[in-house]
């Protein structure tokens, strides 16, 4: 089985980091989370972080933080680092994003359909549930555009999480109209079945691209 060259890049991010001063640590944890607003592609966001830490070391090499070696505009410089990112697109999203959702939303299927014991059955709430995946797509491609844009940055966090709130009562709205009944067993485990063998296809695609991009723009 070949490598997994985004696993590879995590790892070694996550030694080299843990062996930083506390502040360097934090410093870098913010300009991630930024990272994480801007691009799909968590193989691009842990090559920057890549970056970021040797920075670090080098700034501690010189008896420096992190924060004082990049000067008191970092914030300005981690917004442009943002903006030349790759973004990634929907397979990014489905490659890391998406698939802890599936398996949480295939567990919530199978334990209705073993446990539950309502009248007459449908699979119309788990397929409500499943419009979150390219829902979620959609709110990341806004909070994208949001802090890419030129308003303040005091502003971008407060602009996404109204959009977020808008959106979550829109879908609970839905959702309690949907009601929640149970599923029939079998059409239960077929859709159990069916989110699993996605979730595989998306652990796949997910080794396959970032071992791609690796190849591209290697990280060793």
């Amino acid at each position: 089985m070949p490598r997994n060259e985004y696993k590879d890049l995590y790892r070694d991010n996550l030694r080299r980091c843990g062996r930083l001063r506390p502040a360097d640590q934090q410093e870098i944890d913010e300009a991630t989370s930024l990272l994480n607003k801007v691009s799909f592609s968590q193989y691009e966001i842990e090559r920057v972080r890549q970056d970021l830490i040797g920075m670090a070391e080098r700034a501690e090499a010189d008896g420096k933080t992190l924060a004082e070696a990049l000067g008191p505009h970092r914030a300005d410089l981690f917004d442009a680092m943002a903006r030349e990112m790759e973004p990634g697109g929907f397979a990014d999203y489905l490659c890391t994003l998406a698939r802890p959702y599936l398996l949480s939303h295939a567990a919530l299927v199978l334990l209705n359909t073993l446990f539950g014991t309502a009248g007459r059955q449908t699979l119309l709430l788990f397929a409500v549930l499943l419009l979150i995946l390219p829902l979620g797509y959609l709110l990341k491609l806004a909070q994208r555009r949001i802090w890419l844009s030129g308003s303040p940055r005091r502003l971008r966090g407060p602009l996404f999480e109204g959009l977020c709130m808008v959106v979550a009562i829109l879908l609970f709205l839905l959702i309690m109209s949907a009601g929640i009944r149970t599923t029939p067993r079998l059409l239960g485990l077929s859709f159990v079945a069916a989110e699993l063998l996605l979730y595989i296809g998306c652990a796949c695609l997910c080794r396959i691209r970032y071992n791609r991009a690796a190849a591209r723009r290697p990280w060793r």
